[in-house]
């Protein structure tokens, strides 16, 4: 029972990830419906991945870092040949990033949704470099071959957005003088705001 805890709170968390970078990908919805399923969704997945986090503590390292930092050099060293626990340290990492840009959306919505586009695409890449490791290089049995559907959808969706962000860019500044045009808004990156 411990180990499909600590299993599916990460296997949701994938799914919700991913249904978050859908719904935002998806132009069929009216807008204010898909931003509020896209921010829904990246709460539900960040929630999921502290749940996650605390149910591996908790049920398996029994809340001693030094287990869980032991434990994953020894699994870094059966896969690479290198035992490196202290990569537990970025999936932590991950989840105060995942939270803090929650708390940045609830308390200061205007300047969440004004953010630089840079910030946007280095959270996703760190999300989806974390959640890679996790879910195929990491992980055994099911998981694996559907961390590699979901790993690729995943970036299919960040190359189908950026070709039609290119496309948008070109658009407008093909219309407009040259001194007016302007980049894209960051409300239409491919990666979206919560």
């Amino acid at each position: 029972m411990d180990d499909l805890l600590i299993h599916w709170t990460i296997r949701l968390a994938l799914a919700a990830y991913t249904f978050h970078l859908l719904a935002a990908a998806c132009p069929f919805y009216p807008r204010t419906l898909r931003q509020r399923a896209v921010g829904l969704a990246w709460q539900l997945s960040g929630l999921l991945l502290a749940a996650h986090a605390v149910a591996a503590m908790h049920l398996f390292h029994h809340w001693s870092l030094d287990h869980a930092i032991a434990d994953t050099a020894r699994q870094t060293g059966e896969l690479m040949g290198v035992e490196f626990g202290q990569g537990i340290w970025f999936s932590f990492l991950l989840i105060g990033v995942w939270w803090g840009d929650i708390l940045w959306a609830w308390l200061a919505p205007q300047s969440h949704a004004r953010r630089p586009r840079w910030l946007t695409y280095a959270l996703h890449g760190y999300a989806f470099f974390i959640l890679f490791n996790g879910a195929i290089v990491f992980e055994r049995g099911v998981t694996r071959p559907v961390g590699v559907v979901v790993c690729g959808l995943v970036g299919s969706i960040f190359i189908a957005q950026q070709i039609r962000l290119s496309r948008t860019s070109d658009s407008s500044t093909d219309s407009r003088p040259e001194s007016t045009s302007s980049p894209p808004s960051p409300a239409t990156d491919i990666v979206p705001k919560t």
